[in-house]
């Protein structure tokens, strides 16, 4: 630790950062906050930062950076509600980041590389969901599945920490959990 208390970036890049992320006035879409509202319940304390908000935008980039391991948890409609899957972002260097009202976690991941850097590993956990009307809470159906989503995630997290990158050598996406 530095003499202000806080970390040096090669010690939080080290460190797991969850964002969750969506619109919690609109039912299903705001189930990436929901979880991190339960991780920064649950999660061991020091094994991952968790942080909440309504889209992904340019200033993410500015935290992103200095962690290891980068966690995202998204809604999506299309598919059967209540399933998630996992996938690792890439960087896209042939594709100029979008710098308008929100941004692609692949733009959000290039602008911490040509701001800082750095290049953080990611991921991004995506949850169909049922309801994407207006009105606060989750479906049934999403409720149901939150705490297997939790599980997952939880994985991910502990892995990165008692292995480091070397938890990310294989699928980091797969597992039992995943629906």
């Amino acid at each position: 630790m530095s003499s202000d208390g806080t970390e040096s970036p090669d010690q939080q890049a080290q460190h797991v950062l969850v964002i969750g992320y969506g619109n919690t006035l609109r039912g299903d879409d705001g189930i990436g906050r929901y979880v991190v509202g339960h991780l920064a319940q649950t999660i061991r304390a020091g094994a991952a930062r968790v942080i909440s908000c309504q889209q992904l935008t340019i200033d993410l980039a500015e935290l992103i950076y200095r962690f290891g391991f980068v966690i995202l948890v998204d809604a999506c409609e299309g598919g059967v509600p209540g399933t998630f899957t996992c996938q690792e972002v890439r960087l896209e260097t042939d594709t100029p980041p979008s710098l308008l009202h929100h941004m692609q976690p692949s733009s959000l991941l290039a602008c911490s590389q040509a701001l800082y850097g750095a290049t953080p590993r990611m991921v991004l956990l995506t949850v169909v969901g049922a309801v994407f009307d207006y009105g606060e809470g989750l479906s049934p159906v999403l409720q149901q599945i939150l705490p297997d989503i939790l599980v997952r995630i939880e994985s991910l997290v502990y892995d990165w920490v008692t292995m480091g990158p070397a938890a990310l050598d294989g699928d980091l996406c797969s597992g039992p959990d995943e629906s």
